[in-house]
């Protein structure tokens, strides 16, 4: 599902975010992405998007070659990919219902079957008594099941998750965490990059360590 040979990535201002990466992601794995701040987390997840292509080395997606990808074909790659922020990302004047419409709406689905998938999505992750609320009327918890309800609404390939607990307390961090497994088991391929060391100890899901861009050998198997 995620493919990447010898990827190196280095900005414009001639800092070397990734150097030399190689790693597999199956169809329906779940993994964690660790490593200190500035180690390329964030990198890898913007390549797996398209937000970023490599300077050198292969990314390939479902298939798809990202750094061959036209302009015009990235949109249709990124609807196969959900995205999860630490920060959440909803639309205050929208509620909780009409936020996890948006991704369906720019596809351009009917009304009703957005509405449908919507509250699908919102009944997953334990939310669908809640559609009417403002984004604001939730606790931190349920914005990002909010925003997690969101991420699947395309019921993406891909599931990737940036610091998804960051700015939550361990007991709710614990239920995002289940409520990723279960997604996991559904079929999706699950990537969360995060800094709980103790939340990936419980889990018993494979770990990825990046170290100044690097993926040491003993840190992928």
């Amino acid at each position: 599902m995620i493919k990447m040979r010898g990827v190196t990535k280095i900005y414009d201002n001639g800092v070397v975010a990734l150097h030399d990466v190689s790693v597999d992601v199956a169809k329906g794995e779940l993994a964690f992405l660790t490593g200190p701040s500035g180690a390329g987390k964030s990198t890898l997840l913007k390549l797996i998007t398209a937000e970023e292509p490599p300077t050198e080395g292969l990314v390939e997606i479902a298939g798809h070659d990202v750094g061959a990808l036209r302009r015009r074909e990235v949109p249709y790659l990124r609807r196969r990919i959900g995205v999860v922020f630490q920060d959440f990302r909803l639309l205050n004047e929208r509620t909780v219902l009409e936020n996890v419409m948006l991704p369906l709406t720019i596809l351009g689905l009917a009304p009703a079957e957005q509405r449908r998938r919507a509250l699908q999505v919102l009944t997953v992750v334990g939310l669908a008594q809640r559609k009417d609320a403002r984004p604001m009327e939730l606790s931190g918890g349920e914005q990002q099941r909010v925003a997690i309800a969101r991420a699947i609404a395309l019921d993406p390939a891909i599931l990737l998750a940036d610091e998804p607990t960051g700015n939550l307390d361990p007991d709710i961090t614990w239920h995002i965490m289940k409520l990723f497994r279960l997604i996991n088991a559904r079929g999706t391929a699950v990537v969360i990059a995060t800094h709980n060391y103790d939340v990936v100890k419980k889990m018993d899901a494979r770990v990825i360590k990046i170290i100044r861009g690097e993926l040491p050998e003993e840190a992928v198997a």
